[in-house]
């Protein structure tokens, strides 16, 4: 099928060379061995020592998890070649500033002949970096500079580091000490932020630069992130969780041990035992839509990162396969469970491409219903977004004339709430997802019916609240 979806993640077989690699005890000890070589250059380096008001190495080599999160993510929005040989921020260190011209006084002393270079190749050149600064600074008022350096050999040979020192990548941020409150106040809610609202980002560049109200200001604005991205985590969690569990077959559900209970009654016992089945069923029949499915199980019911991206491989891996062997249904089937991973574990953006490629084969409505759903948690989506939606959402209200679906009901209601211009587009949207919640009364699905309503709610009074102040 020439015009297959891009699938850039890891391989599930480059996912565990790479889990083994960051373990092994040879890549811990030259890791460690590295920090502490460049840490101890640069605390002894006296032309910068009047500059640095405090210095914070990192506690740790980067997680995993983290590592691994972002290594898929570059592949997915970036460069699909990206491995972990580009991931230069395993090991590192901030430095701590009083004022701007301090912060340029250790660049410059990193970049200078007679300085850092005397010590570092420096990876990147001074307008990448400056680049890079201007576009987190545009995105979030996040302003540090982030330079990556590698020991020189003849360095790493003078102090009898492990062989191939010289080839880790160091992570240097250089803030000032406002700056290093800001981030410290409002690192995890967005530099790093799941869900990122462009108001909320608005909010966040107007408090830094007016740091005098930065504690007042970001207390604001963390509740309200940490409140809309629980909401709507908890919300994709429930539901995803839900719609995998269903899918499975009594026979399958048997198969992985977990048809004893309904999937709100998991404990660490239950999990455990899931963990368990999947590796035999690997093991007996390889990666397959079930043991996919039943990863995915496990990911949302463990919240592990890790093994989110260890399904979203598995699932790659899967529409690969069905587009070699050419048939069709297993291809779109495999297509699909890999756009509702990619919601569930928040790659909404390609989410909403894997639906595009299937509709470009069926207008089925199972499909477009996914589509419409998907494009409606988008922040900024397209043009062409927009308009493949809109057919989606004339096709599904032609559908309710004859037949009043819950499942096509609360998507249009989530559309017209997500996408409303005036009072009365966001008023029928409500009213479509308060139809959806009296539907799922006494259904299986009625806790996540009624989890999805009560966001909807809080997005519709959000939404109108905007509406109103443009009218």
């Amino acid at each position: 099928m020439k015009d297959e979806p891009p699938s850039p993640e890891l391989t599930p077989q480059q996912i565990d060379e790479f889990a083994r690699y960051l373990v092994q005890p040879d890549t811990i000890d030259r890791l460690k061995a590295t920090q502490t070589a460049v840490l101890d250059i640069l605390e002894k380096a006296r032309q910068i020592e009047k500059h640095r008001s405090a210095f914070r190495e990192r506690e740790d080599i980067k997680s995993i998890e983290s590592a691994l999160e972002k290594i898929n993510d570059h592949r997915r929005d970036e460069n699909a070649e990206y491995n972990i040989e580009h991931c230069r921020d395993l090991i590192g260190a901030q430095i701590i500033c009083p004022y701007p011209d301090d912060v340029q006084a250790v660049i410059d002393w990193l970049y200078a002949t007679n300085g850092g270079r005397q010590f570092f190749t420096i990876v990147s050149p001074i307008s990448e970096i400056k680049r890079k600064q201007r576009e987190r600074e545009k995105r979030t008022g996040y302003r540090a500079y982030h330079i990556c350096l590698r020991l020189k050999p003849k360095i790493a040979r003078a102090r009898s580091l492990p062989v191939n020192a010289e080839k880790e990548h160091f992570e240097l941020q250089i803030k000032t000490t406002l700056e290093a409150g800001w981030d410290f106040k409002t690192h995890d809610i967005s530099y790093k932020a799941i869900v990122a609202d462009p108001e909320l980002q608005n909010h966040m560049k107007l408090i830094s630069n007016s740091l005098n109200s930065i504690d007042r200001q970001t207390l604001l604005l963390r509740d309200r992130i940490i409140e809309e991205q629980t909401m709507l985590q908890e919300l994709r969690v429930a539901a995803s969780r839900l719609i995998f569990y269903i899918h499975l077959s009594d026979d399958e559900k048997k198969r992985l041990g977990v048809d004893q209970k309904s999937i709100e009654l998991w404990n660490i016992g239950d999990l455990n035992k899931l963990e368990k089945a999947l590796e035999i069923e690997k093991q007996n029949n390889g990666i397959n839509l079930l043991y996919t499915i039943g990863l995915a199980l496990l990911a949302l019911c463990r919240k592990s990162r890790y093994k989110q991206e260890q399904a979203l491989s598995c699932a790659s891996y899967l529409v690969s396969k069905a587009d070699e062997k050419g048939v069709e249904p297993d291809y779109i089937h495999s297509l699909r469970i890999r756009a509702l991973l990619r919601w569930a574990f928040h790659k909404t953006r390609h989410a909403v491409d894997d639906m595009s490629y299937i509709l470009q084969r069926t207008k089925e409505l199972g499909y477009m219903n996914d589509y419409l759903y998907y494009v409606s948690e988008l922040y900024e989506p397209t043009d062409n977004d927009m308009r493949l939606a809109k057919l989606c959402l004339t096709a599904l209200e032609s559908r309710l004339e004859s037949s009043r679906e819950l499942e096509h009901i609360d998507t249009i209601g989530a559309y017209y709430i997500r996408f409303g211009k005036n009072v009365d587009e966001l008023r029928k949207g409500l009213d479509f997802i308060r139809q959806a919640k009296e539907l799922a009364r006494g259904d299986e699905r009625q806790p996540v019916v009624d989890a999805f309503c009560s966001y909807h709610e809080y997005i519709y009074l959000k939404q109108l609240s905007k509406v109103q102040r443009i009218k």
